[in-house]
């Protein structure tokens, strides 16, 4: 085996999955495409869907791999990306749940304008006067929907800021996003296995771009990432 061989063996075992798949998208020489194949087959990539690779042209200089430090900026820019569409998700979750609660509160509102203020009612296991459950029905359909917004506001902002300050920006992201559903894991332990894929994804993507910085040989606190 070559040693350009080996060097790209070496580069390919240390890149992700979405950074082989851009790499089968250059021209590259035979043996370096056969060596990327087998590294994806080795990761269980689906190899039909990957595009036509395209010609090859032997007095090109081929494309070489991606550097450390490129691979670094890719995976900080991937985190930043993840603070974006957390905050996405977060507002489309929680619009969700005010819309799917408002049928259920307008009903109960309803119903008790027949009732007496000062009557009372059992609510969620509790004895309260009808005033008290309205109020307590308004505040847990603006919790349920409410704080899901909020946060995904908060999360747009941090993003807004990450793009010119992303190690700052994804160290906020990621310790916010791990306090809170630290905290909601203590109050309820069930809701840990509620969207785990999603929490792990997220957690890996912000965790990897933070830890990326150590790869770079200088600081983008002073960049742009546009």
């Amino acid at each position: 085996m070559s040693l350009q061989a080996e060097d790209y063996i070496a580069e390919y075992r240390d890149l992700g999955v979405a950074e082989l798949v851009n790499q089968w998208e250059e021209p590259l020489p035979p043996e370096a495409r056969a060596l990327l194949l087998a590294e994806l087959e080795a990761r269980r990539y689906r190899i039909k869907s990957l595009p036509n690779a395209p010609d090859y042209d032997p007095h090109a200089k081929p494309a070489p791999p991606p550097t450390a430090a490129e691979r670094a900026s890719t995976r900080v820019k991937d985190g930043v990306s993840a603070i974006f569409f957390l905050g996405l998700f977060q507002i489309v979750v929680g619009s969700f749940l005010a819309i799917r609660e408002w049928g259920v509160l307008s009903t109960n509102l309803d119903s008790w304008n027949a009732l007496d203020g000062e009557s009372m009612m059992t609510l969620g296991g509790e004895l309260m006067s009808v005033s008290a459950a309205r109020i307590q029905a308004v505040l847990t359909w603006a919790f349920a929907g409410g704080l899901p917004i909020l946060l995904g506001v908060f999360f747009l902002v941090v993003y807004r800021s990450a793009r010119a300050r992303p190690r700052l920006g994804i160290g906020v992201a990621l310790f916010v996003f791990m306090v809170l559903h630290g905290v909601q894991g203590l109050v309820d332990p069930s809701s840990l296995a509620s969207g785990l894929v999603v929490k792990v994804f997220v957690i890996g993507v912000l965790g990897r771009g933070l830890l990326a910085y150590r790869d770079l040989g200088t600081s983008p606190e002073a960049g742009d990432l546009d």
